[in-house]
């Protein structure tokens, strides 16, 4: 059961992303920066009693350990009186009694996937109001691609318990039925932090993360036609026709002073026309940040990209927010698009379908369904 969040809006930008990646971050470092960090998820599942944080710190340390990586592991949990941020620094507590230290502790991270690409920097970026993460963890703890999946987390976007679930498992405790958040294993900005609603009696991975201070991250740039999420939010489905929408993206793409401003185009189909096809060129397509979203037309409708379209055209990173589209994951036209693009909702006749910007599953362009027109939403934009 998949749940929304409208958690926060557009914050960093490349300039300052750059800076960001240079390091775990200082002072008041436990750790020495002796290595890389590692993220993964957990090959095995569990059910919520996982013997309290002990018991699922336990597991992903054996797991880290099966496949000889080394450092201490933490799993991505929050309880009652301990946060995730906390515990990726090696601390107890609550992050809001600054894990009990005199001030907030913000040395954790950088990490990289057991695939060697970096997922997220210091941990201060990783969490809101920032959410940089350039891709979703996806990976085990072998190195191995996982099938999309949702992990227990209990966490919000700010490293702390989700107070809407206190108690989550009874502390990890028990596996009697009860909701709690979970993060996404195909989710960056806040969905890698929590995406779905799981039950503790389901059996699901763990997010672990190698806890201190690391190196800095390796460099991730690719090159290749631009692909950004508009900062702009635009409330109704009347968009002037697709050639409304390619208008609005070239005029993002202009103020941001992108090259080939007038080549853009905006991923949307309509009655007669899908998106896939208005696209006459074959990629690839990276992200204002460098990082590959697709190698080429066909990746694009493979139903995964290599990473979300979650950073706008002046290089800023996107929460959560829904994405007009009417396409379905094959490029097609799902018939939903507020009769072409022209309808602002008033008549409640018409709907959309539309994608959801912090996911790279199938997600990424149909999310949600038969949404109505006087819905708000932000357009994907190509460089063609």
């Amino acid at each position: 059961m998949k749940r929304f969040f409208v958690l926060f809006g557009v914050y960093l930008s490349v300039s300052m992303l750059l800076a960001a990646c240079s390091g775990g971050g200082g002072g008041g470092d436990d750790s020495a920066q002796v290595q890389t960090l590692k993220a993964f998820v957990t090959s095995t599942s569990y059910d919520g009693n996982l013997g309290g944080l002990a018991g699922a710190d336990a597991k992903c340390q054996a797991r880290a350990t099966a496949t000889g990586l080394t450092g201490t592991f933490r799993a991505w949990l929050s309880d009652d009186s301990n946060d995730a941020y906390c515990r990726v620094h090696n601390l107890s507590g609550k992050k809001s009694a600054n894990c009990g230290r005199a001030t907030l502790p913000a040395f954790a991270g950088p990490w990289i996937r057991t695939d060697g690409f970096p997922f997220g920097g210091p941990i201060a970026n990783i969490l809101e109001p920032y959410g940089i993460i350039y891709v979703p963890v996806r990976y085990d703890e072998y190195g191995v691609l996982l099938t999309p999946n949702a992990y227990f987390t209990a966490t919000n976007a700010d490293g702390a318990l989700d107070s809407s679930y206190p108690s989550p498992c009874a502390n990890w405790n028990s596996n009697a039925s009860k909701l709690i958040n979970a993060g996404s294993t195909e989710g960056t900005t806040c969905s890698w932090l929590g995406s779905d609603m799981v039950n503790c009696s389901d059996t699901r991975p763990l997010l672990c993360l190698q806890s201190g201070a690391g190196k800095a991250l390796p460099g991730h740039t690719s090159y290749g036609k631009k692909v950004f999420v508009t900062s702009t939010t635009y409330y109704n489905g009347n968009l002037g026709g697709l050639a409304g929408a390619d208008t609005e993206c070239r005029n993002r793409a202009l103020d941001a002073g992108l090259a080939n401003a007038s080549d853009f185009k905006a991923w949307l189909s309509d009655g007669s026309t899908n998106a896939k096809d208005r696209l006459t060129t074959d990629g690839p397509w990276v992200r204002i940040d460098g990082v590959k979203v697709a190698n080429n037309k066909a990746d694009l409708i493979d139903g995964s990209l290599f990473t979300s379209i979650s950073v706008t055209e002046s290089g800023m990173y996107l929460g959560c927010y829904a994405v007009w589209t009417g396409t379905g994951s094959n490029g097609i036209t799902t018939g939903n698009h507020c009769n072409n693009w022209t309808d602002d909702g008033n008549t409640n006749t018409f709907y959309a379908d539309a994608g959801y910007e912090a996911i790279a599953d199938e997600g990424w362009t149909i999310f949600f369904t038969a949404i109505g027109c006087n819905a708000h939403g932000h357009l994907y934009c190509f460089e063609d």
